[in-house]
C-alpha cells in the first residue's frame, strides 16, 4: 500500500490537504478498508487538538522536535506557547507549540502543534502533515 499526499493551493491561498490512497495488491483479501482509513485519518490529524503528538515529559517533546523536519528538509523553529485549559482526548492537558518553517521564498509558514506528554510507553513514528521525521 502506498500513500500519496498531495497539497493543493486554492485561489484564496488556503492550503488544503488531500490524501490519496493507492492500494496495490490486496492479495488474500485481508486488507480492511476501515483500518486503512483509520491510519490515514490518524496521520492527517496528527498534532491537532483532537489527535496530539504523544510523548513522555518535556524531554520527549524536545526529542520529537529534534527529529522533526519541515517539508523542505530544514529544521523548524518552535516555541512552547502554553497549555490548553481543557483536557485532550487522553484525559490530559495538552502542550501548545508554535512551529515555523521557512519556505524557499523566505516566507514563514506557521503551524500550531499539540502534544500530550504523559505517554511513557508510546513512541510516535509519524510526522504531522507538512512535516517529515529524520530517519
Amino acid at each position: 500500500m502506498r500513500y500519496l499526499i498531495c497539497q493543493f493551493q486554492s485561489k484564496v491561498k488556503v492550503s488544503l490537504w488531500v490524501i490519496c490512497l493507492f492500494v496495490t495488491g490486496c492479495g488474500d483479501g485481508n486488507v480492511k478498508p476501515e483500518q486503512d482509513m483509520a491510519k490515514i485519518n490518524y496521520h492527517a490529524t496528527l498534532g491537532s487538538q483532537s489527535n496530539p503528538v504523544r510523548v513522555y515529559m518535556p524531554f520527549g517533546e524536545r526529542q520529537y522536535f529534534s527529529k522533526l523536519l519541515c517539508a523542505n528538509g530544514k529544521s523548524p523553529h518552535w516555541y512552547r506557547q502554553g497549555e490548553t485549559s481543557s483536557k485532550g482526548p487522553h484525559g490530559n492537558k495538552l502542550s501548545i507549540y508554535q512551529v515555523e518553517c521557512f519556505v524557499d521564498d523566505g516566507k514563514k509558514k506557521k503551524h500550531t502543534l499539540y502534544f500530550d506528554m504523559y505517554h511513557s510507553q508510546y513512541k510516535e513514528n509519524l510526522a504531522p502533515l507538512g512535516f517529515k521525521l529524520k530517519k
